[in-house]
């Protein structure tokens, strides 16, 4: 074997290194796991129409409008995200609740019984609900709004569908696309889990509650654990280029 096969064996085995190395990891790891988010200046508000009181805002912002770091990456709403899921639910999907506080307990509206309105337009996900001064919550919550106590808004929702190739130069982190989301609930806050382009720490309990306040894996497998994610993401469009000369 002369230098050049010697040389030949050792590029093959880069190449393959590399190709392993950038390899996408899964999209899923079993059941999609249910997420939450609340982004602050989403302004909720309280209005009248005839004998009805209602209250109104936005859930979330489509992209280019991103969060803030959530542990290691940041996020944004692919615009179309949830048209499934507002079009044509499954039959197994649960009833969009608009809700207080994420209170299951402080139930304002839902859509089954069209108290609840949810739509998507160009700058997000919109929601309208009818709200009953018959009950605790519906007047708490009209007066929470003329007095201002309250204007953040929430959704929570399970992501069918992801993307990992946008990457966040200013803040150095990896960005999440939703690409495909089911809708569960969404509605008024007291507590916003981060600000558009804050840096501030996240309590990963409030982003997944009923994961025990755990990354689900199919998110970590993305963002590693501390190395570098440009390098990662130089790697991936490097094996693809690679693949395409094969």
């Amino acid at each position: 074997m002369d230098y050049r096969d010697i040389e030949l064996d050792r590029q093959s085995d880069a190449i393959s290194r590399l190709l392993r190395s950038s390899s996408p990891a899964p999209s899923r790891h079993g059941a999609p796991t249910f997420e939450r988010r609340v982004m602050a200046g989403l302004d909720v508000r309280s209005e009248k129409s005839a004998s009805k009181r209602y209250i109104s805002g936005y859930g979330t912002r489509f992209k280019p409008i991103r969060s803030g770091n959530l542990g290691g990456f940041v996020e944004q709403f692919d615009p179309r995200a949830f048209d499934r899921s507002l079009a044509n639910p499954r039959v197994d999907d649960p009833d969009i609740c608009c809700l207080f506080n994420h209170d299951v307990s402080l139930l304002l509206g839902r859509q089954r019984n069209k108290t609840l309105s949810v739509s998507a337009d160009a700058l997000g996900l919109h929601f309208r609900c009818e709200v009953s001064p018959n009950n605790t919550a519906g007047r708490d919550m009209l007066d929470y709004l003329e007095r201002g106590d309250v204007s953040e808004c929430s959704i929570g929702f399970y992501c069918d569908e992801d993307d990992w190739e946008d990457y966040d130069s200013t803040r150095g982190l990896p960005v999440r696309t939703v690409l495909r989301a089911r809708l569960v609930d969404i509605g008024p806050v007291t507590n916003p889990a981060y600000n558009v382009g804050t840096s501030v720490a996240i309590d990963p309990r409030s982003l997944w509650p009923n994961n025990a306040g755990q990354m689900p894996m199919e998110i970590r497998s993305h963002i590693g654990g501390g190395a570098d994610i440009e390098l990662q993401r130089l790697r991936r469009r490097a094996a693809a280029a690679l693949r395409s000369c094969f």
